[in-house]
């Protein structure tokens, strides 16, 4: 019988670790996602408006800007694309709020990050993955062209082809 209960216990293990999986995978492929939607900074499209930009009744009856109110923006000398990107961080239990990883448009060094937090996550832990830069809420709300609809919501309502494929994946190990 202790045979029998040795099978049971091997079995019961083996499910646990594809849960597990499954839950890892699942994170892992939802950061991914957030990271590559993210947008790198592209001063050509850095646009300002006036601050007291004149406007005139169009015909339709409705106010729109007079004349030439928008202005490109210059970027800082010596700047590169990328910081918002490769800030996304890993935090086991609670937020990560650190934004001192220097930019890099390929994010690397987010998806690194993650996936060390991720493979020493433990059942019952809660993971968070979070960008703390002080634009992030703005990039997510549509402030970017690159990410109109921002990259968190978008994340969230794809949780459920995230989850299957990694249940697809972990059913074939």
């Amino acid at each position: 019988m202790s045979n029998l209960g040795e099978q049971l216990r091997q079995i019961a293990e083996r499910q646990k670790l594809k849960l597990e999986t499954v839950v890892r995978r699942t994170v892992f492929q939802m950061a991914t996602q957030m990271v590559n939607m993210s947008p790198v900074g592209n001063p050509t499209l850095w646009l300002s408006l006036h601050p007291y930009t004149p406007v005139e009744i169009g015909k339709d009856g409705k106010f729109k800007p007079a004349g030439d109110t928008e202005t490109r923006l210059k970027p800082p000398a010596g700047y590169v694309g990328g910081r918002f990107r490769n800030n996304w961080q890993y935090g086991e239990g609670s937020i990560n709020r650190d934004t001192s990883a220097p930019p890099d448009a390929s994010g690397s060094g987010s998806l690194g990050r993650i996936e060390a937090g991720i493979a020493s996550w433990k059942p019952g832990e809660t993971m968070y993955i979070t960008n703390s830069l002080e634009y992030a809420y703005s990039l997510e709300v549509g402030h970017s062209s690159q990410a109109p609809v921002g990259m968190v919501a978008v994340t969230m309502a794809n949780f459920q082809a995230h989850f299957q494929r990694a249940l697809a994946d972990a059913r074939a190990l």
